[in-house]
């Protein structure tokens, strides 16, 4: 550092000298030799760089940062500081503008005669694929102008000096002491050689690097306006028609600024003239924005209203920019007084405003960061007024900001420009969409389906390291440690933490919204996880809220939102959280000791090509094609079975069988011994799964059952040394294996698409790779490590700062399966998303870090020309999507409350045709009672009714958790919170004159012909002890008709539908693609997206994906045979379980008495373990019946004398 000052200090004082000699030699004005001192303080002199070559040729160039995108500067360009950058360059690089000057017309605004402002011109700018237009005065244009002569002015202070040897054919040495800001490198390239003499002209410090000089005389150094291309002093003279021309002592065609057409100066009071001024500005114009220094002035760039955010990838066209002042204030978080004082004594400040395509912004002038955004909502306007000096006042929900113009015509502009973006493309975020929601529909989008949270966490991993800009993260919990890959077979490069660090260092900015907890009442510690994240990287940014302030009346509510959103264009929406005991699959496992095991003996095929891994010769083909297109690639296999081993071979291989005891697990792509197996992909291992076939797929399984000789890998495996299952992107046919299955059927398909699609491409498939490479293991170390290892009702979170220890004893406790539900959108979709996101994060920054400038305000990138990869189409379904919402002022600061998830909810059950399917943590909802407001149950009863009257097949299947995920025991004073909820749950469902089944036991005998509750349960052998746990269904999830889909954050309760509590986020589906089915008995046309992700989970539910399973037609969910069906075999499996187990909760409890008496039973498993285990043979999957009547006889509301009493009911409903 004191080098880089002391070098800095040693050109100065060069610079310096060099000017008294040409200030002497020159004539130089007075004024100029004045000014000197002043601008050599201004200048910025850039340090140079010196780089040697293989030859000793070192190189002095200026450090010039180039953007790689040929239309615009990348998105992260947005992220850089102005102060760091000496000469920032904001037009697109290689890419020539264009003005055009024209439509002089009269200004009406001057009061009195003024000869040399009398027009106002129209300027016409094209720059790449972008088109604006401005409008200048005369006087602008002369404002430029002399700001130019300033500049020039300033630069001829600092003349340029050249040193040459005698002779054509001696080496020379070209060394520059001026400064140059063209936006080429300036170079000086010195050539040595084993002859050499000192040279006494270089500075000390170039000499240090290079203090030798090629044998010869060299000229001795001289002031550059007597060379041949330098400048000379410079004069002017006015010529016959009013322009200003300029002559330099030693003028040439090929000076270094380049040559500017006359300027006007004449006022223009003879309209005659007028069209020959327009085109000499015209000229002179155009001469200016094609000289790199001259364009690249500040002056310039305000002149045409350009900015770093005028040409960003991502930020969309370029529209109306500008340097306006702003009043402070006006924030819906400013109040009572200190609003007033603030918008009355507050001065009025200069900022940069930038329109773009659904939102106004500024930022500030000097450091070009982003001070506020204003989001195109219902509420946004704007309104001229009639003032001495013009003002706009710009308002929306969040914010009314006055702005002052210098004149009427920019005021006029303004208004104009802003009203014309607010009606196109900005009227979908004004207008009233559907539901009551922010978010218009997005037609013909993309998206996909998870189900538990391997799936999930796997794809978001996946994603996340496919991130090159940005991520937002927002979770009501974040465990900074948990693993989303699983077993850990990679050490920590899964693990959260560990992600986000990597693309942290590799430039990605990441955003992470925490829910600040009461801390008296929740463990989750969001205060580790905030300092664990910012402790890993600057780009890693942290806001918890919100704050608990007294009189604030947010102790109650939290921020609910599960999202992942990468780029704004890939959006993950549902509710599983990032944090300790989401991870889960289909076998929702009871146990987990880890295990290593190596299989079975048998040969592997190992194979020796030329080619270190097939991730070469992907990149060779993406180097021959644009982009690799899938469109005519086989599509996933549809019927479910074995993929035996392949043998793959080229002609210069050499394949040889080898023991797997000698094969190395985790071979390496960059050894030239690669293992190729396809392992058997389990029906499970992918979110996408197609169900064309399922009497084939069951009489499959029937015959494997029945067959006498079963292989071994046909066996189910013992729970505690499971294989782990396999990874996957969305669907069973992993999109690498598609490429090269369409590599070898020549099928691949160019296809034009951007360089964010490419990349998408390549990188995914390069993660698949790594994912499917098999290492020849089984088990592979625990699935839940530490704080992950959790059973929520026997204990809660303590000490979560340690993330490896224990806190259950994993020999005696069963750990808690975890059933949930998300999705993945992208595009539009994603936008919508990461919008909801921003408004969140700049609320909160407002609120709490106004003045941080180390955490940013973030903007949204453009919908303008948005469009899905095809990666991404193939492995997803097309599908119409609405994003909802539960928002309020406290949650997103905004002046309006949003309860559009409720009333999609509503719409859709009011609106059912067949049958409707919920899965959700909570069923909070009463008919006429006035602490429980939302109307799902009462939306439920009507259509229950009214199918109940026209004699209608309509069926409503509801999933909820066997008892809720709190600490304690039911009748213990430490299980008060589990009883609290219980309480509320009874009373919605089955108890009292305001619960659903209460209301229709009035008008139906028999409610149960359209309407069954149910649970899941599971059982698995710990320590040779059988036990038993219930799947804990976190799930916030409707399907309708096979048509309809909402997966979100959302309960069924008040708490997170009414939107002025909880804030959530949930996205509504309606298929765009639909296939043969059957609904009712009769033919059907059924959404994918719907129809797939119901199949999934009846799949899951009745354990159809297990050996031995019966053939269960899934096909109609409406028809009385397949109802009747799902009731028996929960029925039955309840049996089971409460023969097995004597499991709580049950019927048998109606009373807190019987309930004692039933748990002192003895249990058939503790005396009888073979009759056991014949029983739990025979269950069907993992179904069961919510038991209606437990303790249906005892009052269940918590007790006064503890916190749950004192506390509101709002808190549990």
């Amino acid at each position: 550092m004191q080098a880089d000052v002391l070098k800095q200090a040693v050109v100065k004082r060069i610079i310096h000298v060099f000017a008294q000699g040409v200030c002497c030699q020159t004539g130089m004005l007075d004024w100029q030799i004045a000014l000197f001192d002043k601008v050599s303080e201004e200048l910025s002199v850039q340090m140079l760089q010196i780089e040697m070559s293989n030859e000793a040729k070192p190189t002095i160039q200026y450090v010039v940062d180039r953007p790689a995108d040929k239309w615009s500067h990348s998105f992260r360009s947005l992220y850089e500081n102005l102060q760091d950058k000496q000469n920032p360059d904001y037009f697109i690089p290689s890419t020539p503008i264009f003005a055009k000057v024209s439509r002089a017309e009269e200004d009406g605004t001057n009061r009195g005669y003024n000869p040399f402002h009398v027009s106002v011109y129209t300027v016409e700018l094209e720059h790449g694929n972008h088109y604006w237009t401005v409008h200048r005065r005369f006087r602008d244009f002369f404002s430029l102008h002399n700001h130019i002569l300033l500049y020039k002015a300033k630069r001829n202070l600092i003349p340029r000096r050249k040193a040459t040897t005698v002779g054509e054919s001696e080496n020379k040495l070209v060394w520059t002491s001026g400064i140059n800001q063209t936006d080429q490198p300036a170079q000086v390239n010195v050539l040595c050689s084993r002859e050499t003499i000192q040279d006494p002209g270089l500075p000390q410090w170039i000499g240090k690097r290079c203090s030798t000089l090629t044998h010869g005389t060299l000229e001795k150094l001289r002031p550059e306006s007597q060379s041949s291309d330098g400048f000379g002093s410079v004069g002017h003279s006015i010529d016959s028609a009013g322009s200003i021309s300029h002559r330099s002592s030693n003028s040439s065609s090929n000076d270094y600024d380049g040559d500017l057409p006359p300027f006007p100066v004449w006022p223009n009071i003879f309209h005659d003239r007028s069209d020959q001024r327009t085109e000499k500005l015209n000229r002179y114009l155009n001469a200016v924005l094609q000289n790199v220094e001259y364009r690249n002035l500040k002056e310039t760039r305000e002149f045409i209203e350009v900015s770093r955010f005028s040409f960003v990838s991502g930020l969309g066209l370029k529209r109306k920019e500008g340097m306006l002042k702003k009043r402070p204030g006006g924030r819906q978080a400013y109040g009572g007084v200190v609003r007033c004082c603030t918008e009355m004594f507050a001065s009025w400040r200069y900022r940069w405003f930038l329109l773009k395509d659904t939102y106004l912004a500024y930022a500030d002038p000097e450091r070009g960061d982003v001070r506020a955004v204003m989001l195109f909502d219902p509420g946004f306007h704007v309104k001229l007024e009639e003032r001495k000096r013009p003002r706009l006042t710009v308002e929306n929900l969040s914010r009314t900001l006055v702005i002052k113009c210098k004149t009427k015509e920019d005021a006029v502009a303004w208004e104009r420009a802003i009203s014309a973006t607010v009606k196109y493309p900005g009227s979908e975020f004004l207008q009233s969409n559907a539901h009551g929601s922010t978010f218009p529909i997005r037609i013909n989008t993309y998206g996909m389906w998870f189900v538990d949270g391997k799936d999930f966490m796997e794809n978001v991993a996946n994603m996340i390291e496919l991130a090159e800009e940005e991520i937002f993260i927002t979770d009501w919990w974040l465990s900074p440690e948990i693993y989303l890959k699983r077993p850990a077979i990679e050490g920590r490069r899964w693990r959260l933490d560990e992600l986000l660090k990597r693309k942290a260092e590799q430039g990605v900015h990441i955003y992470v919204l925490l829910y600040k907890e009461v801390q008296i009442a929740l463990g989750i510690k969001s205060l580790y996880s905030k300092r664990r994240l910012k402790e890993l990287h600057p780009n890693i940014h942290v806001l918890r809220h919100p704050d608990h302030l007294p009189g604030s009346g947010v102790f109650l509510w939290a921020h609910h939102e599960k999202i992942v959103v990468i780029d704004q264009n890939i959006a993950f929406v549902g509710g599983i959280d990032l944090c300790y005991g989401r991870w889960d699959d289909s076998e929702h496992r009871l146990t987990d000791f880890g295990s290593v095991t190596f299989a079975a003996k048998k040969t592997t095929t190992i194979i020796e090509t030329d080619d270190k891994s097939i991730l070469s010769a992907f990149r060779s083909v993406s180097r021959m094609l644009p982009v690799v297109s899938m469109r005519g690639a086989s599509e996933e296999v549809n019927n479910i079975g074995e993929l035996d081993n392949v043998e793959v071979a080229q002609t210069s291989s050499v394949m040889r069988d080898v023991d797997p005891t000698q094969a190395q697990p985790g071979v390496t792509t960059s050894e030239t011994v690669i293992r190729l197996r396809f392992k058997r992909p389990s029906i499970f291992s992918s979110s996408r799964f197609h169900f064309q076939n399922i009497s084939d797929l069951m009489a499959k399984y029937k015959k494997r059952a029945e067959s006498k000789s079963e292989s071994e890998s046909d066996r189910k495996p013992d729970s505690t040394n499971a294989p782990a299952p396999k990874r996957s992107v969305f669907m069973k046919m992993h999109p690498w294996q598609k490429l090269r299955r369409a590599l070898k059927e020549g099928s691949l398909k160019p296809e034009e698409f951007d360089e964010a699609a490419k990349y998408y491409e390549e990188r995914l498939a390069t993660l698949q790779q790594e994912d499917d490479l098999d290492s020849g293991l089984l088990g592979g170390g625990k699935y839940w490590i530490g704080k992950d290892y959790v059973n929520f009702i026997f204990k809660d979170f303590t000490a979560i700062d340690l993330p490896y220890n224990d806190f259950i004893d994993r020999r005696e406790t069963p750990r808690m399966p975890w059933h949930d539900i998300a999705s993945v959108f992208f595009s539009t979709v994603a936008r919508d998303v990461g919008r909801h996101f921003i408004e969140r994060w700049n609320a909160c920054k407002t609120e709490k870090n106004k003045y941080d400038k180390k955490l940013p305000y973030l903007i949204p990138k453009t919908y303008e020309r948005t469009r899905v990869p095809q990666m991404f189409r193939n492995i997803s379904h097309k599908c119409h999507v609405q994003v909802l919402r539960s928002a309020c002022p406290w949650s997103v600061g905004n002046n309006m409350m949003e309860a559009s998830i409720h009333r999609a909810y509503v719409g859709l059950i009011e609106n059912a045709k067949h049958y409707i399917y919920i899965e959700n943590q909570f069923f909070v909802t009463m008919l006429n009672r006035t602490d429980v407001q939302n109307s799902i149950a009462k939306a439920l009863y009507d259509r229950i009714v009214q199918a109940h009257k026209k004699n209608e097949a309509f069926r409503v299947y509801v999933l909820l958790p066997l008892l809720p995920g709190f600490e304690g025991q039911v009748g213990t004073t430490g299980g008060s919170a589990l009883q609290a909820v219980l309480y509320w749950t009874y009373q919605s469902l089955s108890k009292g004159p305001h619960s659903l089944l209460g209301n229709l036991s009035r008008d139906i005998e028999d409610p149960s012909q359209y309407i069954v509750f149910c649970s899941l349960r599971t059982h698995d052998v710990l320590m040779g002890k059988m036990v038993t746990e219930l799947i804990y269904i976190h799930s916030k999830l409707m399907i309708v008709d096979d048509r309809w889909t909402i997966i979100g954050s959302a309960n069924i309760n008040d708490r997170s539908m009414l939107g002025k509590r909880d804030s959530e986020v949930a996205v509504l589906v309606e298929d765009a693609e639909y296939e043969r089915s059957v609904m009712n008995g009769e033919d059907y046309f059924a959404g994918k997206f719907a129809r797939s992700l119901r199949q999934r989970l009846f799949f899951e539910h009745l354990g159809l994906y297990k050996q031995n399973a019966p053939i269960i037609d899934i096909s109609d969910p409406s028809s009385e045979r397949f109802f009747s069906l799902w009731k028996g075999i929960a029925r039955k499996n309840t049996d089971i379980y409460e023969k097995v187990f004597c499991c709580i909760p049950t019927d048998e409890a109606q009373t807190f008495e019987q309930m004692k008496q039933y748990k002192g039973r003895l249990r058939l498993c503790d005396y009888d373990e073979a009759s056991a285990k014949a029983l739990l043979d025979d269950l069907t999957g993992n179904l069961v019946l919510f038991p209606l009547r437990f303790l249906y006889h005892s009052d269940l509301s918590p007790s006064h004398m503890t916190k749950e009493g004192l506390a509101p009911t709002s808190l549990f409903t």
